[in-house]
């Protein structure tokens, strides 16, 4: 794993937690890939916190321990076949939002601190399990972008929706 390939995902990574917590930054407009992984992710975390409320509702996430140990056991579950797809690469980010909304709101306060090494384990999670077949397919620029395209984005997000109801139905195992 590069530095630069854990970096740019972690960046992307943060990039979406500040997204779903509503924090602006005065840095430079998110890229491209950021920006599409924005609509994407958070309109499967949408659907899904709309379609599992009861289940995430009795996940206990007190600390960024608790966050890191049910991010482990459900990406286990989740890439337990080996399929890597842009589609479960999604998942990751929709449920790091989701465990974020729920770590901070037992906090009562967003904790830069809580966030960032969120972004942490996520991002060492994605490159460590998942890098190599991201540069097989093209990379963020060349092979998300084009997964995700408008032109493809409605029968994409269909078929993400699907992979998501069932990795978070694993989420029952837990809680």
């Amino acid at each position: 794993m590069s530095d630069c390939e854990f970096g740019y995902v972690r960046a992307l990574a943060q990039d979406y937690l500040e997204h779903v917590l509503q924090l602006s930054t005065a840095e430079a407009q998110p890229g491209r890939v950021a920006r599409l992984l924005r609509d994407v992710a958070s309109s499967v975390q949408k659907e899904v916190e709309k379609t599992l409320q009861p289940c995430l509702d009795s996940l206990d996430v007190q600390s960024v321990d608790a966050a890191r140990v049910l991010f482990r056991a459900v990406m286990q579950k989740e890439f337990e076949d080996g399929v890597v797809n842009w589609g479960r690469i999604v998942t990751v980010f929709a449920f790091e939002g989701i465990l974020v909304k729920k770590l901070l709101g037992a906090q009562g306060a967003a904790d830069e601190d809580a966030y960032q090494e969120i972004s942490d384990f996520v991002a060492e999670f994605i490159t460590k399990h998942t890098g190599e077949w991201i540069r097989q397919n093209g990379g963020w620029e060349n092979g998300f972008i084009k997964k995700f395209e408008l032109k493809s984005h409605r029968l994409t997000f269909l078929d993400v929706i699907g992979k998501v109801c069932t990795m978070f139905s694993l989420l029952k195992q837990y809680y």
